[in-house]
């Protein structure tokens, strides 16, 4: 029997149509999903710029779960866990990138930058060599390399790298900084142009230590060579650059060996290095040349305090404060050593002794706060510091912090908001001081203020502490 004609062309239609249907769906699932990637690419990145990393992560780790060969996914997260310190996060990201792409540049950069943070100093030079067999015009694998070389004390290295990072890359203030302090060693003319650039830095810490360091050698003396390396070695002490400070104080005793200050100095240096051994024989070398030399003791305090050897601290610290009453910094390391042993009467009188003895000295009001706001004891003694300071230093960040702190363990959180408010313009992205500025409008009522107080803490903080505090004080708001 014949079949219908008419239900067979409408049969073969239904088929035909069917088949078009279907590969349409296929063609538009095709053509959407790069759409999707993009929309979700262009919204970590958003995050990202604009420095909320926790939302960014997520983003970035849900397009590698779709894409897993997204690789620029990885260099972000790995870009964002060098930001906030977490050396070992990034090192897998960036490694994820190399065991598929070997020769990639970024991934190559990040991976240094990362074992560097890890303080596994020579595979950080590693990394930053393949950089430059791939790309040898790469400025800041020069800059970086820069640094490693001066952290391993190889000063030529580290300013032949830092003068290629100039020369590809002259507007770079970091490089202009490590380079000008290098140069202060032989020639300080030639660091003042360099210097001056690094002064004009946004960064905080590099603006301060280039002017820091303009004024030191602008009012430097070259009649006395031994003299002034070893004023040169404890300005480098001060800018927290052992290296240098070691280099400078051992020219200082070549010419003189009979400098005995130089040498208390070059102790201290070793010290701060971790090589105790070292500090402790030239420590003790020192003192028996100058017996009356209070510094030396009080080196040794600090020296005898961080191998917990308490006591013989003590001791040490007693000489140094008998043969120079009036040293501020004696009586601040007497408190820091009485707080350790509990003796909270003995600190608190120590540290009032300090700031009394160098009433415009911001450091030893911002130390003698520190301790009433850590202890919760004499609170008021801590708001009294935390005012002076921030009427001492207006423009510090540190003291409009601790203030608005006093004031919210004082029970005024909202006197606490104008300071914490202010630390944060001085010093943008401080995550203590978003935690704080979070309590502050937690107390005051104001909730979703406080959510992105603290979670601006979350993805800025550059340590544990900070960072699990802020999450936790958002997951009790949560719970709340």
């Amino acid at each position: 029997m014949n079949s219908d004609p008419d239900l067979e062309s409408r049969a073969a239609g239904l088929a035909w149509g069917l088949a078009l249907a279907g590969l349409l769906a296929v063609a538009g699932a095709l053509l959407q999903e790069p759409l999707v990637k993009a929309g979700q690419w262009s919204a970590a990145e958003g995050f990202f710029h604009r420095q909320e990393y926790t939302r960014a992560i997520q983003v970035y780790q849900e397009i590698l779960n779709k894409w897993p060969q997204e690789l620029s996914a990885h260099i972000r997260l790995g870009e964002i866990y060098l930001t906030q310190e977490r050396w070992d996060l990034a090192e897998k990201e960036f490694q994820a990138v190399l065991d598929l792409q070997p020769s990639d540049g970024q991934a190559l950069l990040g991976a240094g930058k990362a074992a560097f943070g890890l303080g596994d100093t020579d595979r950080a030079i590693d990394f930053w060599q393949m950089v430059l067999e791939i790309d040898p015009d790469n400025p800041e694998a020069h800059y970086w390399l820069g640094k490693a070389y001066l952290a391993k004390s190889e000063l030529g290295l580290a300013k032949g790298e830092l003068e290629q990072a100039l020369y590809f890359w002259p507007g770079d203030k970091p490089a202009h900084y490590l380079l000008g302090l290098l140069l202060a060693l032989e020639d300080g003319d030639a660091a003042i142009p360099h210097l001056s650039l690094a002064a004009q830095a946004r960064d905080y810490g590099i603006h301060n230590n280039a002017r820091e360091m303009l004024e030191f050698l602008t009012g430097l003396t070259k009649d006395n060579p031994e003299l002034a390396y070893a004023g040169l070695g404890q300005e480098y002490l001060e800018l927290d650059q052992p290296v240098l400070a070691q280099e400078a104080l051992e020219r200082a005793l070549a010419i003189n060996p009979g400098l005995t200050l130089a040498e208390t100095y070059l102790g201290y240096v070793y010290f701060t290095m971790g090589d105790v051994e070292h500090a402790r024989s030239t420590l003790l070398a020192a003192k028996d040349k100058d017996p009356q030399k209070a510094l030396v003791y009080f080196f040794l305090s600090k020296l005898y305090r961080s191998q917990g050897a308490l006591q013989r601290a003590r001791e040490y610290l007693e000489q140094a404060i008998a043969l120079d009453a009036e040293n501020p910094a004696f009586f601040a390391e007497k408190g820091s050593l009485d707080w350790e042993e509990r003796d909270y009467l003995g600190a608190r009188e120590a540290y009032r002794q300090a700031t009394e003895l160098a009433p415009q000295e911001v450091g030893f009001h911002l130390l003698r706060a520190e301790y009433h706001l850590s202890t919760l004891l004499w609170l008021n003694d801590g708001l009294e510091a935390a005012q002076r300071a921030v009427a001492i230093a207006p423009d510090n960040g540190s003291a409009q912090e601790l203030l608005g702190w006093a004031y919210m363990l004082s029970g005024l959180p909202e006197e606490a908001l104008e300071p914490l408010q202010e630390a944060l313009r001085l010093v943008p992205g401080r995550a203590s001081a978003y935690y704080r500025l979070g309590e502050a409008l937690d107390a005051l009522g104001k909730v979703e203020e406080a959510r992105v107080a603290y979670q601006r803490a979350i993805d800025l903080a550059t340590d544990d502490f900070w960072r699990q505090r802020a999450e936790q004080a958002l997951a009790e708001l949560g719970a709340d």
